[in-house]
């Protein structure tokens, strides 16, 4: 009798730390490659697939798509506007639905805190990008604390508090949401209070 199975051969490419979806918080991942081969008595002979990637936590071994990994824009004049088009659009969606105040809010925040015009094509285009992808606000933000300045850390604060009260009530999972910002950012309680002191201030 001839044992015939397959085998998925993986292999680890790269590591580093991220911010972990399943358990909420920074974690060890790393980032693996593999191709499955059809195995005769146990063992690999023939390619019967392509290569395929996926980011495994350390801690909870759950696997994700690369794009957990929140990788940083390249550098240049734009990238701030940039990250802060993400942090609107991941806010959006943070309560599964989007609504047209949550997007006439977060195009008045673009042009009045991130400083720059932003259409809602593009806003709504970022939107349908995220959907499908593992990558969370507070993964992004945890993601975006190293190259950002305090200035702009409190602007993505105050950018996530605005977006989040569009429709009049926050939510009790925004709220909880807006509330990791401070400690995702490293920002002290009285940073974070301030912060959103003066959104409350801007007259949208």
């Amino acid at each position: 009798m001839v044992v015939i199975g397959t085998f998925d051969w993986p292999k680890t490419i790269a590591s580093g730390d991220f911010y972990c979806p399943s358990c909420s918080g920074p974690r060890k991942f790393r980032q693996r490659t593999f191709r499955p081969f059809l195995t005769v008595y146990f063992i690999p002979l023939i390619p019967i697939g392509g290569k395929q990637e996926y980011t495994e936590c350390m801690t909870c071994k759950k696997r994700f798509h690369r794009s957990v990994l929140c990788e940083a824009p390249s550098a240049g004049p734009n990238s701030f506007s940039n990250d802060m088009l993400q942090v609107l659009a991941l806010t959006i969606l943070e309560d599964g639905h989007v609504s047209d105040a949550e997007i006439a809010r977060a195009l008045d925040v673009q042009r009045l805190i991130g400083q720059s015009q932003l259409s809602q094509d593009e806003l709504i285009g970022a939107c349908s990008r995220l959907r499908s992808k593992p990558v969370t606000l507070a993964g992004f933000l945890w993601s975006g604390k190293n190259r950002w300045s305090r200035d702009e850390k409190i602007s993505m604060v105050q950018a996530v508090f605005a977006v989040a009260g569009a429709e009049g009530e926050i939510s009790r999972s925004r709220l909880v949401a807006l509330m990791k910002t401070q400690e995702v950012l490293g920002l002290s309680a009285e940073e974070f209070q301030n912060s959103i002191t003066e959104a409350e201030q801007i007259k949208f």
